[in-house]
């Protein structure tokens, strides 16, 4: 729509959702041309109620469920600290990797925070246990780290 009134272009027939008898109805209106008439917060929030109301999200998963698999594993929103504006880029790009493959046919279930959630873990078990090397690990064996696991 900006471009619309940076280059002075007619305005087209825009889609606009209504619901309707508690069904959701699609239908063509034109906005005014006049820009302080149309809020883009406003129609984000329309546009979020109605992709929660037909479960959207839920629905694409559905419909892509037999169709080959995009595993795309990210790591943990904030594993180097505290939240910045790198986080929302790095956000922004993978969550567009994941609708680029979705749209694409392929089934991509969301596994965000999975290849590292442990690792803050560890590093505390690490700590605790004065573990510095591999070698230190193998000797102390699986059951006393599982069990400060436990205690945390």
């Amino acid at each position: 729509m900006a471009l619309q009134f940076i280059f002075n272009l007619p305005l087209l027939p825009v889609p606009a959702v209504t619901k309707q008898d508690s069904k959701v109805k699609t239908h063509f209106t034109t906005y005014s041309s006049t820009f302080s008439t149309f809020s883009f917060p406003n129609h984000e929030e329309e546009i979020l109620r109605l992709w929660t109301e037909i479960k959207a999200f839920e629905t694409q998963l559905g419909r892509t469920k037999d169709t080959p698999e995009y595993v795309f594993y990210d790591g943990l929103p904030f594993a180097t600290g505290f939240p910045h504006y790198g986080h929302i880029l790095a956000g922004t790009i993978k969550d567009i990797v994941t609708w680029y493959q979705s749209m694409n046919g392929f089934h991509v279930t969301r596994r965000f925070g999975w290849d590292c959630h442990g690792l803050l873990v560890e590093n505390e078990i690490d700590r605790r246990l004065n573990l510095k090397k591999r070698d230190d690990v193998l000797k102390l064996g699986i059951l006393e780290p599982r069990n400060v696991c436990k205690k945390l």
